[in-house]
C-alpha cells in the first residue's frame, strides 16, 4: 500500500515507510509463499488477476525522473511470507529513478522474520530506526546531521 501510494502521488509525501512491503507482485506468486496468496490476489496466468497484480506493483509503477520522497525500506531476512528481493528490488529501483536528492534506504535485519518472529529488541531498535529515520527527514533539530 505505501509503495503504491508514493508512486501514484509522490507529491503528497516527504517521507515514508514500507515495512516488509509486497513491492513486486507480479513476480511474487513465484516465491515459497506465492501459491497460497492466489485466491485472495489472483494470478498472473488470467487476464483479471494480471491486471490486478499489475494495479497493486509498486515496482511496476515507477517513473525514472520523478521526484520521490525520502523512502525507508525495512525487511527481515528471514521472511517466510514476503520475500526480501522485493524490498531490496524496489529501494535499488527508486535509488535509481528518483530526481530527488532524498534519501532512498534499505534497512536489512538478518535475524528477523516476518516481525511475529522478532525479539523485543529487534522490534525496538527498528523503530528507533524508523522514528529517527521520519524525525531527520521532517526536520527536527537534534535529528539533523552535524556539519563538520
Amino acid at each position: 500500500m505505501i509503495g503504491r501510494a508514493i508512486t501514484e502521488r509522490p507529491d503528497l509525501f516527504s517521507a515514508a515507510v514500507c515495512q516488509v512491503g509486497g513491492m513486486n507482485t507480479l513476480r511474487s506468486e513465484i516465491s515459497a509463499n506465492g501459491p497460497p496468496n492466489i485466491p485472495e490476489f489472483g494470478t498472473v496466468t488470467t487476464e483479471d488477476g494480471f491486471r490486478a497484480l499489475y494495479e497493486m506493483d509498486s515496482y511496476q509503477h515507477v517513473v525514472d525522473g520523478v521526484s520521490y520522497p525520502a523512502v525507508l525500506l525495512t525487511h527481515g531476512f528471514n521472511d517466510p511470507r514476503v520475500d526480501v528481493w522485493e524490498s531490496a528490488k524496489m529501494a535499488a529501483r527508486l535509488q535509481k529513478a528518483t530526481a530527488s536528492n532524498k534519501p532512498i534506504l534499505l534497512r536489512i535485519d538478518y535475524e528477523a522474520g516476518h516481525g511475529y518472529g522478532s525479539t523485543m529488541s529487534q522490534y525496538t531498535m527498528q523503530w528507533a530506526d524508523v522514528c529517527a529515520f521520519l524525525l531527520w527527514q521532517f526536520g527536527i533539530p537534534g535529528f539533523q546531521p552535524r556539519e563538520q
